[in-house]
């Protein structure tokens, strides 16, 4: 079910398009909300999450390619179909910018809306498709970057010899140092702490994601309350940046709770 936003300021076109709505489409679409101004409009789109938002021209204040444009701005990923009296090209100009999908003109048939809502909602679910590819593509890579992190840093613990095998830990991490310092980190939990293994386990996680976020760094698993670090550098002579970089990092994620 697709969710609409009308935002026309004449009440016979929002209610004209609801009936169409109802008698034609009623098992695809549903209208959650209509507003009357440009202003209404935005706060609707960020309130409802519409998927499409058919949206009039002319309004009172804000217009509806402001309209458009802020809500845009403010994260929606709504389809825009245009609804306008005037067949200008102007209009028509700065609709295609902002990547409005269809342009109405009033009065507006009971088949070109139709047909404009079906073509709005093959665009939604292409983009949730399109999405959802995406975030199994991202997925895959971090799969691929935690197999090839494991392996570079546990054949550093073990001292193995590498081969063409760092090459290719090396570009699926988008490592291009030459050079790297190695570091244990220590984790302790809070002394007559009721759950020590969870806590260590948090400062873990935590430590974790401050090296990925705030550094080039890499982590190896927890064993024991320690952790290998390794600290890609460009030349040697880097190690002494490469650990200030990495202190200043921490402090600005754990504060006082390094000195534990």
């Amino acid at each position: 079910m697709k969710r609409i936003l009308v935002a026309d300021d004449e009440r016979p076109v929002s209610e004209s398009i609801a009936i169409i709505v109802r008698r034609e489409l009623a098992s695809d679409f549903e209208i959650v909300g209509t507003a009357l101004s440009g202003k209404e409009a935005i706060e609707k789109a960020q309130a409802l999450a519409p998927d499409i938002v058919l949206m009039d021209v002319r309004m009172p204040g804000i217009t509806g390619l402001e309209a458009i444009r802020e809500i845009r701005k403010r994260g929606s990923e709504a389809v825009f179909i245009l609804v306008t009296a005037y067949e200008r090209f102007d209009i028509a100009k700065e609709a295609v910018e902002l990547g409005v999908l269809e342009y109405l003109l009033k009065p507006v048939s009971k088949d070109r809306l139709v047909a404009a809502l079906r073509g709005a909602a093959a665009a939604v679910e292409r983009r949730a498709e399109l999405d959802s590819r995406e975030i199994e593509h991202r997925e895959r890579e971090e799969v691929s970057r935690a197999f090839a992190e494991a392996a570079l840093l546990d054949g550093i613990v073990l001292g193995e010899r590498f081969g063409p095998e760092l090459e290719r830990c090396k570009a699926a991490l988008g490592l291009d140092a030459d050079f790297g310092l190695a570091v244990a980190a220590a984790f302790l939990p809070a002394p007559g702490s009721p759950e020590p293994d969870a806590e260590l386990r948090g400062l873990y996680e935590r430590f974790r994601a401050a090296l990925r976020y705030k550094t080039e760094a890499l982590s190896g698993p927890l064993a024991r309350g320690r952790c290998l670090v390794l600290l890609p550098l460009e030349k040697a002579a880097d190690a002494a940046r490469a650990i200030e970089d990495l202190e200043s990092a921490l402090d600005a994620s754990f504060g006082e709770e390094r000195g534990r």
